[in-house]
């Protein structure tokens, strides 16, 4: 999610959540992101560098099949995210820093 002006990987889920420190990016700017769920560990990646890190339940227990970027799509107010992506990708698991950013 970007906020005032930072970037943060958070997760949202019922009985458990999590959020990065923020790292402040510019409007216009290319950046190659990720983030990374490791275990108990949430990690947000900037060009290839570890930028925030945050503690993470082990496990994040929801039914939801859904998911987005910069916003929640369960939540019916204006939370959204003005953005391009040259590319986008789910996986369930934690990929190593070379699959990422090759």
């Amino acid at each position: 999610v970007v906020e005032n002006g930072k970037l943060y990987a958070r997760i949202e889920a019922g009985g458990g959540g999590a959020g990065t420190e923020g790292f402040p990016v510019q409007t216009g700017r290319w950046y190659t992101v990720a983030g990374v769920k490791d275990g108990s560990r949430l990690l947000l990646y900037v060009d290839g560098k570890v930028v925030g890190r945050a503690p993470a339940p082990f496990t994040v227990r929801s039914r939801s099949r859904e998911v987005a970027l910069g916003g929640n799509p369960r939540y019916p107010g204006n939370e959204f995210l003005a953005a391009t992506f040259a590319d986008f990708s789910v996986h369930g698991r934690a990929l190593g820093v070379e699959e990422m950013f090759r």
